[in-house]
Parts: C-alpha cells; structure tokens; sequence
C-alpha cells in the first residue's frame, strides 16, 4: 500500500484553482505488469479552501471514488499506469476522470512520486497535469479510530502534508499525536530551488527537504462538536532546515461524526489548515466450517465468503487473504478488524498465533456445517470505534 496526496489544477471559465486530494493506492505485480486500485479522497482545492457547500450535499462534504488501475514498471523504477474504470463512492461537485500515470520509485523503494494527466474520453480541456507523493503505508492494526487528510500552509512559503490523527471520538480529554508528512512545497510560487528569485534562494534547502513531523498534542472534546488542541513537541525526521513550532488547534467536528476540520496556530500567529475524514474500521466475524475451512461474515451475520486454511496458517496471513477478498475496494489493511464468535476482537499481540487456535468447533454446531455462533446484537458492538451500521445484508462503513 502507498499513501500520498494528488496535487492539481483545474481551468475554469472563472479561472483557474487548485485541488489536493488524499490518495490510497495498492497495486498487485505479476511479473513486469501491475494492476490494483487507487482510491481519492476530496480534500482542499482553491489553494486550500475547503469545498463549497451546496444545497443537495450540505458542508464539508468530501468527494470520493475508486480507480482501477492496470500498467507496467521496469527495472529502472519507472510505473507506467492508467485508471481502467472510476467508481464514484462519495458524489459531489467535483467532477472525476480516469488518468495515465508515470509514477518514479525512489532508491530506497519508500517513496512513489510523479505525475497523472487526464486520458480516456475524460473532460482533457478543464484539467490540468497533475502531481503525486505517495509514501509506503506502515500502519500496524489499531483500535483507535484513524483520521487521514491534508495540512495546507499558505503564503509564500505554502507546503501541503498528508496528516493522521488517531482519536475514539470521545468527549472529555484527549491526547494523541498529529503526523504530517511533507508531499508538496513551494517557496515565492515555485517548487524549483533554481527558480527561485535572488532574495529567496536561502528557502532552496527548505523546498527540497521532505520529511515528517510528529506533534504530541493534549486537549478536549466538547459537547457542542468543537475540538481544542495544543501542541507540546514535535518531532522531527529527515527535516534538517525546517522549523517547525507546536500549534493550538481549533477543530470543528461534523454533525455526522465523520470529519474535522478547522485550523492550527503556531505562535507568531501563522495558521494552517486541516481537513481530516474518519476511515473506520471494517469488522469482520469468523466462524470455522469442516474440512479446515472458515467463513468470513459481516457482524450482522451475513456471509462475505469462505476460505480454505491450513493448519498452521497465523491470524497476520489469514488476515492479508481477507484484505484481498473484500468486496469494497479502497479499504488498507490495518482497516479490517477480525471478531471472533465470541465477540473478542483479534489485536496485534495474536498476530503470530495460528488462527484455528482461536477458532475450535462450539459443540452443539460440529454436526451443523458452518457454525454460525454469533454473539447477541449487544454483543455485536465491539468497540464504539468502528463507526459501522450493523444490516442483515451487509457491514455498510460510514
């Protein structure tokens, strides 16, 4: 998995804005050719101004869809992409187009960076090239609630960065971390040191350097949706000519519970901007079946599929073959959650356990088949984190 964010322009008969979109993608290799799938998420656009309300979508919606993507690389690093069919998930005002790619893997193979113009029969005269910075995604399974979007920095000295928070969506006290990872920058309108004019090339170390910040922040959660933040320390890496100060937030929670957005203040007043969506988890419950065969359910009972394991299979491998089985695209893998029949949820500690040790046969369903010994609709509620409506048919994540 890589994450990032997408980087763009449109042309309009108003003129022309940016946009920046959050970006997910996985892709599968089979020898020299690749394919997958690449999820966006709307975030900022106008050089940081949140979408604009509107009357059939509300406020501070954000735009999603799924790209499958087929392509090749070569030994040099080089991906050569194109989206195959787009569908929208979240529909707003924006409008989505398939792209071709030509993405570059760094040295160290941590870092996908490139480019996208619109192909296809996409609307070619209104877009415009655009840029992607995709990290590899290492994120170990975690029952906090995970919020993912974009920091934007504006002025002359603008920098956008893929931003994570981590936060149950309780009321009361808070104290977490805010990680930003730097994607894009520019210093006096350019992003190349050698452009830059003669009063401004001491920023050209600043605008080459991409890093990581990481602020331990403490706060609360109030009744009326507001967030308040204040930042103690944040640490550095791969940041040799940044400075970087702590921030006091002021976040403003949806009334769905989905997004927050707001602002952050360093201490000489400078302030960015954030816009962050909750990527719940996706449960899933387990019940063995004869013949060394398990069957994946949602937590209303439902069926999704039934995979065959052997009997020294780990919960970490069992687990990646229900990641690539999911019917809903654009989920990562530290997203699926694995419930057992009891209603325990699996953690990072049972990783290296094999799966049928926490799976035997319930007694009174051995002569039955599948054994279907769900917990009570109460019990069902593992955790208030996984933000998820419970239906006979399916898991729907909000």
């Amino acid at each position: 998995f890589w994450e990032g964010l997408a980087l763009g322009k449109l042309s309009t008969g108003d003129g022309t804005t940016s946009f920046c979109h959050t970006v997910l993608l996985q892709l599968d290799h089979a020898e020299d050719a690749v394919s997958g799938w690449l999820t966006r998420t709307e975030g900022l656009k106008a050089a940081g101004a949140a979408p604009v309300a509107t009357e059939t979508q509300g406020p501070h919606k954000f735009g999603a869809c799924v790209e499958s993507i087929f392509g090749s690389c070569n030994t040099s690093g080089v991906w050569n992409l194109a989206t195959a069919d787009v569908t929208v998930t979240q529909a707003t005002e924006f409008r989505w187009n398939q792209y071709e790619y030509k993405l570059h893997l760094s040295e160290d193979q941590c870092v996908l960076s490139g480019h996208a113009v619109v192909g296809g029969n996409s609307q070619r005269e209104i877009e415009m090239e655009q840029r992607l910075h995709l990290y590899e995604r290492h994120s170990r399974p975690s029952d906090k609630l995970r919020w993912e979007g974009v920091v934007h920095s504006s002025g002359v000295y603008q920098s956008w960065n893929l931003a994570v928070l981590e936060w149950n969506l309780e009321l009361g006290d808070i104290k977490t971390q805010i990680i930003e990872r730097n994607c894009f920058k520019t210093a006096y309108g350019t992003s190349d040191p050698q452009s830059l004019p003669a009063n401004g090339r001491y920023a050209a170390k600043w605008l080459q350097e991409l890093g990581t910040g990481v602020e331990t922040v403490s706060g609360k959660h109030t009744e009326d949706g507001t967030v308040l933040l204040k930042g103690s320390d944040v640490q550095l890496f791969g940041l040799m000519a940044t400075a970087w100060a702590p921030r006091e937030y002021t976040l403003n929670l949806s009334d769905h519970g989905s997004q927050l957005s707001g602002v952050g203040v360093h201490p000489d007043g400078k302030a960015v901007e954030l816009r962050l969506r909750a990527q719940p988890h996706f449960p899933v419950q387990l019940s063995r079946c004869p013949e060394d065969r398990i069957a994946v359910h949602t937590l209303g009972g439902s069926e999704l599929f039934v995979l065959s394991a052997s009997a020294t299979e780990t919960v970490s491998d069992f687990t990646a073959r229900v990641m690539a089985q999911i019917p809903q695209r654009g989920l990562a893998f530290d997203r699926i959650r694995i419930v057992l029949p009891s209603g325990t949820m699996l953690h990072e500690a049972n990783d290296d356990q094999c799966i049928f040790d926490l799976l035997p046969f319930p007694k009174q369903d051995i002569d039955r088949g599948c054994c279907f010994d769900f917990p009570d609709v109460a019990n069902r509620a593992v955790t208030p984190m996984l933000c998820a409506r419970v239906q006979d048919d399916a898991c729907v994540v909000e």
